[in-house]
């Protein structure tokens, strides 16, 4: 009983200083610097703001936005910060950083002559077209481009192309094909979304050719989606992402650009219907609530909700993606945590039991590292501990981690759960 009342204790602890803090002095900072950085703006700070330049810093770094974020303070802002060696290491990564990027899309700019060359039509998407509408595109960063192939059959001639212009194919799966050299890492997709995802993807696969436009990627004609269609591709990764693992406020940063860009040119009411079509329409509107919420994002009318407005599960979403990190790996306990919640929705089990089985394995199940908790088994207590914290679910988890773990696994599981369920996702 007092272990028991000790674990709530200290789970109540760690939610509120982990989980539902709300958004803190830094990341505030943190959103006013991306909506004048991705506007073309700067801020001016005044020197009374004290602002924790290193964890601010911290905070870009975790959502690869740093370089946007030095972009949009004001020089005389950046004289106020006292650490020089901060400062001085900020702008060189910021110039290396725009510097790769320019490199990278030469790269890109090189396969896809290519490709052009042989017949091989490629659509590609997100960031290498995101990326035109920052005001400086070469401080958006993006470490991978991502194609579509339109015949899979052309997996081979792709593949080809990519070995004969020096890339060494890396680590693929079922649903791509990754290709590296040097900085740039190259994604090859022969179908939009794992169909396990989405309702009626294969309509939408269907359109995304037919509305698809050509565009100028580096010096290289290829094809994009049409505006419409780019947006519901960036909602679709953006529900993929929350209901896996996550993703950080640069995915916000390219929503707000390409609806405030694009937003004239589409039909709501027809888009409206699109994401009732594939099941990520309440989704959608709480992205909108949140861009209008940190960024001032006009919502269009016939995507508004009043029913969203204050919604707990606003802030939630909001604390979700700051906790995240760019790719939803951030926080080594929300990441295990989520990864176990999906599973859970996915076999509609009970988040407890499978950290009951994940943690407190029955002696059948128990590697013959414990065999001595299976000849004598008043030791398996023991054989929990030991696997716990010298024999490990995961090497790269400190024992802190796994005793947090542990501890706070289970709740915060459950409480995505409800998020992903209201999410209706």
């Amino acid at each position: 009983m007092i272990i028991v009342k000790l674990s709530v204790k200290l789970y109540k602890i760690y939610i509120i200083k982990e989980r539902y803090k709300g958004m803190n002095k830094t990341q505030d900072y943190l959103v006013k610097l991306l909506d004048s950085a991705i506007h073309g703006n700067k801020i001016n700070f005044n020197i009374d703001e004290n602002i924790q330049w290193d964890k601010l810093l911290d905070e870009a770094r975790a959502h690869k936005v740093e370089s946007l974020v030095y972009s949009a303070i004001d020089r005389k802002s950046l004289e106020h910060i006292d650490n020089k060696k901060l400062l001085d290491l900020w702008k060189r990564e910021t110039f290396l950083s725009g510097v790769n990027q320019l490199n990278h899309i030469n790269n890109v700019s090189e396969f896809l002559a290519e490709f052009n060359k042989e017949n091989i039509q490629v659509i590609v998407l997100k960031g290498i077209v995101i990326r035109n509408l920052y005001p400086k595109p070469e401080l958006r960063t993006m470490c991978d481009a991502d194609i579509l192939v339109k015949n899979k059959d052309d997996l081979n001639r792709v593949k080809n192309v990519l070995l004969n212009l020096g890339y060494k194919e890396s680590v693929s799966s079922d649903k791509d094909l990754c290709f590296r050299r040097g900085i740039t890492y190259v994604e090859v997709h022969w179908s939009i979304a794992n169909e396990k995802n989405f309702l009626n993807i294969e309509k939408f696969e269907e359109e995304i050719w037919k509305n698809s436009v050509t565009v100028k990627v580096g010096n290289a004609s290829a094809l994009s989606m049409c505006d419409e269609d780019l947006i519901l591709h960036l909602c679709m990764h953006m529900a993929a992402h929350i209901k896996y693992s996550g993703f950080g406020i640069r995915q916000l940063c390219d929503f707000v650009l390409i609806v405030e860009e694009k937003g004239d040119l589409i039909d709501w009411s027809i888009f409206k219907r699109k994401l009732e079509r594939h099941g990520i329409y309440k989704f959608i509107i709480s992205i909108f609530e949140i861009c209008n919420k940190l960024f001032g994002l006009k919502i269009p009318y016939e995507l508004k909700s009043e029913n969203l407005m204050n919604n707990k599960f606003i802030d939630l979403l909001i604390d979700e993606i700051f906790l995240s990190g760019v790719h939803g790996k951030r926080n080594k306990i929300l990441q295990i945590s989520n990864a176990i919640s999906h599973a859970n929705i996915e076999e509609k089990r009970n988040c407890i039991h499978f950290f009951k089985k994940l943690y407190f394995p029955s002696i059948n199940t128990l590697s013959d590292k414990y065999m001595y908790a299976k000849r004598y088994k008043i030791l398996l207590p023991i054989a929990w501990i030991h696997r716990l914290f010298i024999g490990g679910l995961n090497y790269k988890e400190s024992i802190s981690d796994k005793l947090k773990i542990a501890i706070f696994g289970a709740s915060i599981s459950r409480r995505r759960n409800k998020l992903i369920s209201w999410l209706e996702l």
